[in-house]
C-alpha cells in the first residue's frame, strides 16, 4: 500500500467535525476518534499557550511600552495575541512579505479508497451523493452502512497511524509540538486518515523572543536542513513521518504475527519545485480558492439545512391548511342552516304580533316624545341660567379691571407731580451755583466800592486766590453740574423722590 504524509491547510472546524462536510455521513460519526488535544480550547488558544512564557519574558525586557506584545503595548497595532500577530505578519521577523505559518497540518494515511477504503468495492458513490442531494439523508446513511469495508487491514492501518502519531508527538517536543490529532473514518468515498496539527518552534534566539515560530530554523534544529543535494526541510520532515509509519508497519506485523504491509516506494514525481516568488503567488491563489471553497461549502450546508426545514414545514402547513379548510366549511354550513331556521321563526312571530303591538307602540312613542320635549325645555332653561351667570361674572371682572386702571392712573399722576417738584428743586440748586468768573466780578466790585480798607484787601486776596485755582474751581463746578444731572436722570428712571444736598465740602480746595 502507499503511505502518504501530505501538507494540508489548517481547517479546525473540519478536523474536529464541528459541522458534517458534504463528503461525510453522519451515521459514521461514531467511527471518528480524537487522539490528541484539548477539545475545550481552539487551535489559536493552544498556540498562544505554547509561547505564553516567551511573550511574557519578551515584554519584561522591553523598555518602551510600544514595543511590547498584546494589551500591555501602547501601540494599537501590537495590541493582539501572538497568534493573530503571526497570521497578519505583525510579529514576524525578516524583510519583505515573508510570513510564518503559525500552525502546520499534515494528513497521514495508508492505502487509498481502492485497497483500504471506508466502503467496499460495490459502493456506488454517485447513488449515495444523489440520495443526499435530494434530501434522503437517512436512506443515504443506510446505504453507506450496508457497504462498509470489513477488511482487517482497515483496523490494522488505524492502529499503525495511531502509534505513528504518538511517536511523532515525542519525536522532538522542543521544536515540534503536536496540538491536535483526529482520526476520520466517516467519509464513504474515502480512506481512513488522521489530521495532525503541529507547531514548528525554533529556540535559542538572543534578540527578540527566545523561542518563536520559525519553520526553517526549527526544521534545521531538528536536522532537516535544505542543501543542494537534499529536499526542502518540510519535505524531509514528511519523509520522516512516512518512515515512522513504515517502521510501525513492521513492528505491528511482528506484534500480531502477520506479514507486514509493504510500502510502495515514492517516485518523487509529484513534487515539483517552483521559483520562490511563483510558489508564493501560487500558494496565495490556492489559499484564496480554498477559502472560497470553504465558504461555498458552509453556505451550501446552510442552504441544504434550510431547504430540509422548508420541506418539512411545507408538508406541515399543507396538512394544517387542509384540516382548517374542512373545519371552516363544515362550521359555515351549520351556521347558515341555523340562521335560515331562526329567520323563518322570527318572521312568523313578527307577522303574528305586528297588529297587536301597533297601538301600544304608538302610545309608547307619544309618551316618550312628551318626556323628550320636557327634557329639552329643562335643559334649555339650565343653559340660559348658566349663560346669565357667566355674563354677570364677566361684567364684574371688567369693572374690577377698570378700577385697577383708574388707581394706576392716579399713581402715575402722583409720580409726575413729584417729578415736577424734583425738577424745580434741582433747577433751584443749579441756580445757586455761580461760575468762577461771576465770583471774581463780585469780589472786584466789593473791593472797589467798600469803604472798609481791610475788607477791600480781603476781597482782593480772595480774588487773587481764585485766580491761582481758577482751573481747579472750574473743573469742580463742572463735576458738580454733571452729578446733579446724573441724579436727576436716576430719579426720573427710578420714580423715587430724592433730594441732592450740596455743601461747602463740594468746593473744599485745600492747599
Amino acid at each position: 500500500m502507499t503511505v502518504s504524509s501530505s501538507q494540508g491547510r489548517v481547517a479546525e472546524w473540519h478536523d474536529r467535525r464541528i459541522t458534517t462536510p458534504q463528503n461525510a455521513d453522519k451515521a459514521l460519526a461514531d467511527k471518528n476518534q480524537h487522539w490528541i488535544g484539548d477539545l475545550q480550547t481552539t487551535d489559536a488558544e493552544k498556540f498562544n499557550a505554547i509561547f505564553e512564557d516567551d511573550v511574557k519574558n519578551f515584554n519584561e525586557k522591553q523598555t518602551r511600552p510600544s514595543r511590547k506584545m498584546g494589551m500591555e503595548s501602547t501601540n494599537p497595532e501590537r495590541q493582539k495575541t501572538y497568534y493573530d500577530g503571526v497570521v497578519d505578519g505583525t510579529f514576524c521577523y525578516g524583510t519583505g512579505k515573508m510570513k510564518e505559518t503559525p500552525i502546520q497540518e499534515c494528513v497521514l494515511q495508508i492505502g487509498n479508497k481502492n485497497d483500504n477504503g471506508v466502503t467496499d468495492e460495490s459502493f456506488d458513490i454517485e447513488h449515495w451523493q444523489m440520495l443526499k442531494k435530494t434530501g434522503h439523508e437517512d436512506e443515504a446513511s443506510e446505504y453507506a452502512l450496508s457497504h462498509l469495508n470489513n477488511s482487517l487491514n482497515k483496523e490494522r492501518t488505524k492502529r499503525i497511524i495511531h502509534r505513528t502519531v504518538e511517536r511523532i508527538a515525542k519525536m522532538c517536543p522542543d521544536n515540534l509540538v503536536v496540538i491536535r490529532a483526529d482520526w476520520h473514518e466517516d467519509e464513504p468515498c474515502g480512506t481512513g486518515h488522521c489530521h495532525m496539527g503541529f507547531v514548528l518552534k525554533a529556540t535559542g534566539y538572543k534578540n527578540g523572543m527566545e523561542s518563536r515560530v520559525a519553520s526553517v530554523k526549527a526544521l534545521e534544529q531538528m536536522g532537516f536542513k535544505k542543501t543542494k543535494e537534499s529536499e526542502y526541510g518540510i519535505t524531509q520532515l514528511h519523509e520522516r513521518f512516512k518512515e515512522i509509519i513504515e517502521e510501525e508497519m513492521v513492528a505491528d506485523a511482528l506484534d500480531y504475527g502477520y506479514e507486514p504491509i509493504q510500502r510502495k516506494p515514492d517516485s518523487g514525481e509529484h513534487r515539483q519545485h517552483s521559483d520562490v516568488d511563483v510558489f508564493r503567488k501560487m500558494s496565495a491563489e490556492r489559499e484564496a480558492l480554498n477559502e472560497t471553497a470553504r465558504k461555498l461549502e458552509r453556505h451550501k450546508t446552510v442552504l441544504q439545512a434550510e431547504k430540509q426545514v422548508f420541506i418539512t414545514e411545507r408538508k406541515s402547513w399543507r396538512k394544517t391548511a387542509n384540516t382548517e379548510h374542512d373545519r371552516i366549511i363544515s362550521e359555515g354550513k351549520k351556521a347558515v342552516e341555523k340562521m335560515m331556521k331562526d329567520a323563518e321563526q322570527d318572521y312568523e312571530s313578527i307577522k303574528a304580533n305586528v297588529k297587536r303591538d301597533a297601538k301600544s307602540e304608538a302610545e309608547e312613542m307619544l309618551r316618550e316624545a312628551s318626556e323628550s320635549a320636557q327634557g329639552i325645555l329643562d335643559t334649555a332653561e339650565e343653559q340660559a341660567q348658566q349663560i346669565l351667570a357667566t355674563a354677570q361674572a364677566q361684567v364684574k371682572s371688567i369693572e374690577e379691571r377698570e378700577n385697577a386702571v383708574s388707581k394706576r392712573e392716579d399713581t402715575v399722576k402722583s409720580r409726575e407731580d413729584r417729578q415736577t417738584r424734583r425738577e424745580v428743586f434741582l433747577d433751584a440748586q443749579i441756580s445757586e451755583l455761580k461760575p468762577v468768573s461771576v465770583a471774581k466780578g463780585l469780589l472786584s466790585m466789593i473791593a472797589e466800592k467798600d469803604q472798609n480798607m481791610e475788607r477791600s484787601a480781603q476781597c482782593r486776596a480772595i480774588s487773587s486766590y481764585i485766580d491761582r485755582y481758577q482751573t481747579k474751581l472750574d473743573m469742580m463746578y463742572k463735576q458738580r453740574q454733571e452729578r446733579i444731572k446724573l441724579n436727576r436722570q436716576q430719579s426720573m428712571q427710578s420714580g423715587v423722590d430724592t433730594q441732592y444736598t450740596g455743601g461747602s465740602s463740594d468746593f473744599s480746595m485745600g492747599e
